[in-house]
């Protein structure tokens, strides 16, 4: 979904630059003024849509009719290598690849069972 409205932008923008729409009264006109979306707004659904990809990937192969549990293991280290990258586009991928990877180490340490843990070293 981010991804297509990234795409149309280009329509996005016309929509809510557009000075004069008819058939609009000025509480909606107000109403669409309010919506503007900035460049740096642009680049931060940008960097969310890049960052969250990866996690749309992993989720549609362990969702699979037979996910197992080395699958889950190698789907942890695409995430893993995905969000520590060391270059990135932007600030915001940089900020929202951090923040993916300080939850996605949250998560792993406080509810993964033991077992597991031990099993993926």
């Amino acid at each position: 979904m981010l991804r297509r409205f990234i795409n149309l932008r280009d329509l996005v923008e016309e929509i809510l630059y557009k000075r004069e729409i008819n058939g609009l009264t000025s509480a909606q006109k107000v109403k669409i003024r309010s919506l503007v979306i900035n460049h740096d707004d642009w680049d931060l659904l940008i960097a969310l849509c890049d960052s969250l990809e990866p996690f749309e990937k992993v989720t549609t192969m362990l969702s699979g009719q037979y996910p197992t549990q080395s699958m889950s293991y190698f789907a942890l280290e695409v995430l893993k290598a995905d969000v520590q990258k060391s270059s990135y586009p932007s600030y915001y991928h940089k900020l929202a690849n951090e923040s993916l990877w300080l939850e996605c180490q949250y998560y792993l340490i406080e509810f993964l069972p033991d077992i597991q843990k031990d099993c993926m070293k």
